[in-house]
């Protein structure tokens, strides 16, 4: 009984691993590309929240910028 649970085990894993194989070669292209994907956007950096901006709006418009603004030639 012992060896044929031994027996079992390994055709187990062996299965196992011809399943794994089977996806990696079916699906490897797709898999790599999702990964690529995924880490051009992590990246390693938080683009949310990488720079501090502080929004104040006073009240004025776009041409009130540009009449109080001093160009210098």
């Amino acid at each position: 009984m012992k060896t044929f649970n031994i027996i079992i085990k390994i055709l187990v894993t062996l299965a196992a691993i011809a399943g794994i194989l089977y996806v990696i070669a079916t699906y490897g292209d797709k898999i790599a590309a999702w990964c690529k994907k995924v880490l051009r956007r992590k990246g390693g950096r938080n683009y949310e929240y990488d720079f501090d901006y502080d929004f104040e709006d006073d009240g004025m418009e776009m041409e009130d910028d540009v009449e109080s603004v001093d160009f210098e030639a």
